[in-house]
């Protein structure tokens, strides 16, 4: 009878212990996984954003060299 206890308490903690590690490490990747999810989702934006800065000085710088020539050229 107390081996039967014993290996009654050996495979419970055995199981225990393997489902805290097979947790812990899910949520680990679990974790790992958003963390360069959303690294790359703003990394995303940010040249995203990027592009168009540029592009709205790009014709702004554009509009004003068209307006500065017309209005010199025309008066």
């Amino acid at each position: 009878m107390l081996m039967y206890y014993y290996y009654y308490y050996y495979y419970y903690y055995y199981y225990y212990y393997y489902y805290y590690y097979y947790y812990y490490y899910y949520y680990y990747y679990y974790f790992y996984y958003y963390y360069y999810y959303y690294y790359y989702y703003y990394y995303y934006y940010y040249y995203y954003y990027y592009y168009y800065f540029y592009y709205f000085y790009y014709y702004y710088y554009y509009f004003y060299y068209y307006y500065y020539c017309f209005f010199y050229y025309h008066y």
